[in-house]
């Protein structure tokens, strides 16, 4: 494969803009031709169009009448964790594994810190019953952009989804890429977590290509079933039987999603277990690319790396249970205990969007440290892990393909209004509160919550010794909430 100007070829985030610079030089003459008056575009940008390499006024102005408006310190989840939570609170053992497990786990911290959750997936339960149960409308449901194909947003998913298959393309050909590349380095952290996690290892390609790549590519695919996939439920029936590509290219497709609606993605440790790889790639890139706004360099300076202490929430509510329909009540008293450390992050959000390291910021992340080392007080029973608010890390994932490379770049460098260029550079690189959680602390409480949970569901004590070893395996990853 030739690579001269081919990024995927590049050995470091240097080489990697350099092969990016003719297309960003293409983005950063269209932003420009963009009128930044226009609320449409404004509030297109807060919509995280990071493909604005193919987006014009039109189809800005489309996604701003589709995309909802959301409250701050919002999350986009998959419908599938969300859906299978569900299930799991109403008694259904069925769908009881260890992974759904981290799904509920993942449910349950959002629950209690996110104002609002937005997920694709009102056939698989509505939004409505989930408020009920909590007493608050919490839940908003989105309409497929897959069943809305004329619509600019669902374009505009297309085009990202899209960009998976230059991703996997020299490993479907078979193209030989040198050690150290993007691409290679990329390739193998995936393969590499896929690794941790299942206990064997993982090849490259069973990491990376999905069930449909077999209508990708010729010749056909040879795809490999894992157990794993067997412990991580899905509520839609597939192209074909999952694999293990399959939860990566879904990782993608949420991320993509997530991008256009302007929010960060929050997946189940289980479903993007390389999340943390992409956050450290983008911090990379964004050390070359500090002559765009101030706002990055703000948090940086402000947050630094502080210590918390939070309550993993579902062993918090799971102790206060005596029955599994306790759960929902419990959790929604943690959620009104936590109403003010949410107030006080999306305080901080606003005094950070404006570039500056502040004395109100500066107040306001003492405030939301007080807040969360009350509410762990509160919470009590013994359940904890330390946490940090880590500067260094990027919105949920961040840039991953050259294609959004190149778009930041072109922000970078656009002859644009000031306000506009620091609304287009947060917008990508919003380096929001975010989690470094050490996966192990989290992996111990659940396995110490493994009594309870037999209990609750009526788990065969049989079956308890291969939930403790899957607790094992995602115990060893570093991971992003």
């Amino acid at each position: 494969m030739p690579q001269n100007n081919d990024p995927l070829a590049a050995r470091t985030p240097g080489e990697l803009l350099d092969s990016c610079r003719a297309s960003a030089e293409q983005v950063a003459g269209r932003v420009a031709q963009w009128d930044s008056a226009d609320p449409a575009v404004r509030s297109a940008v807060d919509a995280g169009a990071h493909r604005l390499d193919g987006a014009t006024p039109a189809d800005l102005r489309a996604l701003a009448d589709w995309r909802p408006s959301a409250v701050r310190n919002s999350v986009y989840m998959d419908a599938t964790t969300v859906g299978i939570a569900e299930r799991l609170l109403a008694g259904d053992r069925r769908w009881l594994t260890p992974l759904s497990l981290w799904d509920l786990a993942a449910f349950a911290d959002r629950v209690v810190m996110s104002e609002r959750i937005y997920y694709a997936g009102e056939d698989l339960v509505p939004a409505a019953r989930l408020n009920q149960l909590l007493g608050e409308d919490v839940f908003v449901s989105l309409p497929h952009l897959s069943r809305a194909r004329d619509s600019a947003a669902a374009r505009l998913y297309e085009q990202s989804l899209d960009t998976y298959r230059t991703l996997i393309s020299p490993l479907v050909h078979q193209y030989e890429m040198p050690g150290g590349t993007y691409w290679a380095d990329a390739v193998r952290e995936v393969a590499a977590a896929w690794t941790l996690v299942t206990g064997r290892p993982v090849r490259p390609g069973e990491a990376l290509a999905a069930c449909e790549a077999q209508g990708w590519f010729t010749p056909k695919l040879t795809l490999l079933r894992d157990p794993y996939c067997d412990d991580l439920p899905s509520l839609a029936d597939g192209y074909c039987a999952p694999v293990l590509g399959d939860v990566t290219y879904r990782a993608h497709a949420s991320q993509s999603f997530a991008n256009l609606l302007g929010l960060p993605y929050a997946p189940a440790t289980a479903r993007m277990p390389f999340r943390h790889y992409f956050c450290e790639r983008g911090w990379d890139l964004e050390d070359q690319l500090l002559t765009a706004d101030a706002a990055s360099r703000a948090y940086r300076e402000l947050a630094g790396e502080q210590d918390l202490v939070l309550p993993v929430f579902l062993a918090v509510a799971l102790s206060e249970a005596r029955r599994i329909e306790d759960v929902w009540p419990r959790l929604a008293e943690l959620r009104t205990r936590a109403r003010r450390f949410r107030r006080h992050r999306q305080d901080l959000d606003e005094a950070l969007s404006l570039g500056e390291a502040s004395e109100t910021s500066r107040q306001l992340l003492m405030a939301v440290r007080s807040e969360a080392v009350g509410l762990t007080e509160v919470c009590g029973h013994g359940f904890s892990l330390v946490a940090k608010i880590v500067g260094r890390l990027t919105r949920a994932t961040p840039a991953q393909l050259p294609e959004e490379i190149a778009t930041l770049m072109g922000i970078a460098s656009a002859e644009v209004p000031a306000d506009l260029r620091r609304r287009l550079w947060w917008q990508c690189f919003r380096p929001e509160l975010r989690f470094l959680i050490q996966v192990r602390s989290q992996s111990r409480e659940m396995t110490d919550a493994m009594p309870k949970i037999g209990r609750l569901w009526g788990l065969p004590q049989g079956r308890a010794k291969g939930f403790r070893e899957r607790f094992e395996q995602l115990g060893r990853l570093r991971t992003v909430s």
